[in-house]
C-alpha cells in the first residue's frame, strides 16, 4: 500500500515537473528538442527512484506514459493559414480577374456570388458558369493569364502580417499555408510578399486532389509537419476554412479583416474569431497554455 501511493505521489510531482518544462520551454522560446533532453532526464531520475523504492513496474510504466502524454504540449502549436484574403490582400486581384474573363459573356457571376466561392478551386467556381468541360479550361486559361499579367499590381501582405509572422518564426511555432489557389500562384504570392521563408509546408490546388472545405489538405500539410491536429490551428477568412480546419480536428479561427464578415463566419462555428493578425502571437500563447 505505501509503495502505491508513493508511485501516486512520484507520478503526480513528475506530472507537475513536465508541465513546468512545458510551459518554460515555451515562454524561453526552446527547441522541442532541448524540452524533451530536459524532460527525458527528469523521467529516468523518476523511474530509478521508483524502481529502487521497490515501486511495481506496472506503476512506473503508468508514470512514463503519463509523462509521454504530457510532453506532447511542450512544443509550440503549428500554425497554418489560408492565403488570399487571409495573408494577403488579393481580393481586387480576383475580382478584376473574373470581371476580364467574363467580359462580353452572359450569364456572370455577380461579385457577391464570386466572392462566396473564394477558398475553392478555381475549376470548381467556373464549372456552373460553363457548358462544357472544354468551356471551363477557356474560361480557367483566360483568368489565368490575366492573373499572371496584373498579380504583382494588385497584391500585397495585408498590415501586420510580416511582423506576425516574424513574432511567431520568434517563437518556433512552424507555419505553413492551405489554399486551394494553384501552387503557381501561391508561391508567387508568397514570393512577392516575401512571406515564403516563413512557411515549412505550403499546400496548394495541386498538392492534392481532395480540397477545401474538406479536412485532407489541413492534414496533409500537418502531415508533412510532423503535428497532429490537437496542436495545430488553422486561419482563415472563409466559411470554407472554417469548416476545413473544423473538419480536421485543428482550432479553427476566423479571419475578420477579410472579405467575409461576422455574420457570415460564425454558421461554420469558428472556434476562435480574431480582430487583428496582430492579436495572433496573444492568442496562441493563450490556447498553449
Amino acid at each position: 500500500m505505501a509503495a502505491a501511493r508513493d508511485s501516486r505521489r512520484l507520478s503526480q510531482i513528475v506530472s507537475e515537473e513536465v508541465d513546468l518544462i512545458g510551459r518554460r520551454s515555451y515562454q524561453a522560446k526552446l527547441t522541442d528538442t532541448t524540452s524533451q533532453s530536459v524532460g527525458l532526464k527528469l523521467v529516468m531520475v523518476a523511474i530509478v527512484f521508483m524502481w529502487t523504492s521497490q515501486i511495481s513496474s506496472e506503476n512506473i510504466v503508468e508514470a512514463a506514459i503519463h509523462y509521454v502524454g504530457c510532453m506532447k504540449t511542450a512544443r509550440p502549436f503549428a500554425v497554418l493559414f489560408d492565403l488570399d484574403g487571409t495573408l494577403i490582400d488579393s481580393i481586387g486581384l480576383l475580382l478584376q480577374c473574373v470581371h476580364h474573363t467574363f467580359e462580353g459573356r452572359t450569364p456572370a457571376p455577380t461579385d457577391e456570388e464570386w466572392v462566396a466561392g473564394i477558398g475553392t478551386p478555381l475549376a470548381k467556381q467556373l464549372a456552373p458558369h460553363a457548358t462544357s468541360e472544354a468551356e471551363v479550361l477557356y474560361l480557367t486559361t483566360r483568368y489565368r493569364t490575366y492573373q499572371r499579367e496584373q498579380h504583382d499590381r494588385l497584391t500585397s501582405a495585408f498590415p501586420g502580417v510580416v511582423d506576425t509572422l516574424s513574432e511567431l518564426s520568434r517563437r518556433r511555432h512552424p507555419m505553413g499555408v492551405v489554399t486551394s489557389k494553384s501552387n503557381e500562384m501561391m508561391h508567387r504570392g508568397l514570393s512577392w510578399t516575401a512571406l515564403d521563408g516563413f512557411m515549412k509546408t505550403t499546400i496548394g490546388m495541386d498538392s492534392c486532389t481532395i480540397h477545401k472545405p474538406e479536412a485532407f489538405p489541413v492534414l496533409l500539410a500537418l502531415e508533412e509537419l510532423g503535428y497532429s491536429p490537437d496542436e495545430a490551428v488553422f486561419v482563415g477568412d472563409s466559411p470554407h476554412d472554417i469548416q476545413s480546419g473544423n473538419a480536421a480536428g485543428v482550432v479553427s479561427i476566423a479571419a475578420l479583416w477579410g472579405p467575409f464578415t461576422r455574420a457570415q463566419l460564425e454558421p461554420s462555428h469558428p472556434q476562435r474569431l480574431l480582430n487583428r493578425i496582430t492579436d495572433l502571437p496573444a492568442l496562441m500563447e493563450e490556447l498553449q497554455n
